[in-house]
């Protein structure tokens, strides 16, 4: 089976058979990746009840299923556990440990904008000349920030 070179999605070649099968494998693994969370980190054995969709990170030391598949990420679908790999650079979100973690060569590291002290930007204000279009961009600008979680509220 042909793959991608960055995610290893399974490709689509000329003359295959149930090409739906190769197709859905690839969505499935792209809803895993695309803005990647993980239910939490250390467990070191598959939960019992998963959720389809759900991820966790494999670390070292995994049992059961997740043997062999340490730094990968496992998502839970209807047809059982699959796994992706994501290349250098890419990011997650660890919900238990409320962090953005970064993979960097084979390990996965806290972001460097995780646990920082957010900043706290005001909305403009004051000024001779006021521009009150500009200021609805910056203020919409702002409080998307916030919601996000990447300046203070």
């Amino acid at each position: 089976m042909e793959l991608t070179a960055r995610y290893g999605l399974p490709l689509l070649v000329a003359g295959q058979g149930q090409k739906e099968v190769t197709h859905n494998e690839a969505l499935l693994l792209l809803d895993a990746a695309v803005g990647c969370v993980v239910e939490r980190r250390d467990l070191v054995q598959p939960p019992n009840s998963p959720i389809a969709g759900q991820c966790w990170l494999v670390p070292s030391g995994a049992g059961l299923d997740w043997d062999g598949k340490a730094g990968q990420i496992a998502t839970w679908t209807e047809g059982g556990w699959r796994y992706l790999s994501l290349p250098e650079g890419a990011t997650l979100y660890d919900k238990a440990g409320g962090q953005r973690l970064r993979r960097m060569g084979e390990s996965w590291q806290a972001d460097g904008l995780s646990g920082a002290p957010l900043a706290q930007i005001s909305s403009p204000s004051g000024g001779v000349t006021v521009d009150s279009e500009v200021r609805a961009v910056v203020n919409a600008i702002l409080e998307r920030m916030r919601t996000l979680g990447l300046i203070q509220s």
